[in-house]
């Protein structure tokens, strides 16, 4: 173990990583960018300073953290894993610049995936759901708050619980592995969650089942659409069948 720290928005001191992490092992085999930041805000009363910081460590410092690590991971065909988020693949109200930091940093994963390919350096990322970690703690929410986060979290998930830290550990050392040597530009998702905010301003058609999160049928809505086809899904939506959603 050596442990290096950083402040991965200090752009001086983020810039000394992988040059001191070359000088003492020689090479780098498997980048995996975990920091993160997380905080509360809609699109009526986020920050610009806000969404700055979120972009800032969510986003940038990863893109920099790749940037400067390609041509040691290029030189033994190592890899990435990035962490992100279920929010990146889904829309969540509340959490603004967190949903668009992750959702921008998936992109960044699948671009950088193709783009390095050739030269053997696989890309991939992992999507928890709510997992227990210091994240939302050191962000701000209470001991109280978080429990009961905690708690109403676990009505979320399909399997009834949240995850550990231990469990996204197992998929990120699978991904960094030579078992996924096939495997890049890929976001998995661990326990997806669902998202009542999603489709709670729609009416089913007759005969489709409402989505009532109160009474746990919020799963029964996404069944329909994307087991009826998108044709329908279009046609419920008002729009013309064929036409991009």
């Amino acid at each position: 173990m050596w442990p290096l720290a950083v402040d991965l928005t200090d752009r001086e001191a983020a810039a000394t990583l992988v040059p001191r992490t070359l000088e003492r092992f020689g090479g780098l085999d498997i980048l995996v960018n975990a920091a993160g930041l997380i905080s509360t805000g809609t699109i009526a009363d986020t920050s610009e300073t806000a969404w700055q910081e979120m972009m800032e460590l969510n986003l940038h410092s990863v893109f920099r953290l790749i940037q400067q690590a390609v041509p040691a991971l290029a030189e033994r065909r190592g890899n990435v894993v990035n962490v992100s988020s279920v929010t990146g693949l889904r829309a969540f109200t509340g959490v603004l610049a967190y949903c668009v930091s992750k959702a921008a940093l998936d992109q960044l994963t699948r671009c950088a995936s193709l783009e390095l390919a050739a030269q053997g350096v696989r890309v991939n990322a992992v999507n928890p759901g709510v997992v227990v970690t210091g994240l939302h703690r050191t962000s701000g929410m209470s001991e109280e708050k978080y429990a009961g986060f905690l708690e109403h979290s676990r009505t979320t998930h399909p399997l009834g619980r949240v995850g550990t830290a231990a469990e996204v550990a197992d998929l990120i050392c699978f991904l960094a592995s030579a078992r996924a040597g096939w495997i890049t530009g890929a976001t998995y998702a661990i326990e997806i969650t669902y998202q009542a905010d999603l489709v709670g301003n729609l009416t089913p058609p007759q005969g489709v089942p409402t989505v009532d999160p109160a009474n746990g049928v919020v799963s029964s809505f996404y069944t329909w659409v994307f087991t009826s086809g998108f044709s329908r899904f279009q046609a419920y939506l008002g729009r013309p069948p064929g036409e991009t959603l």
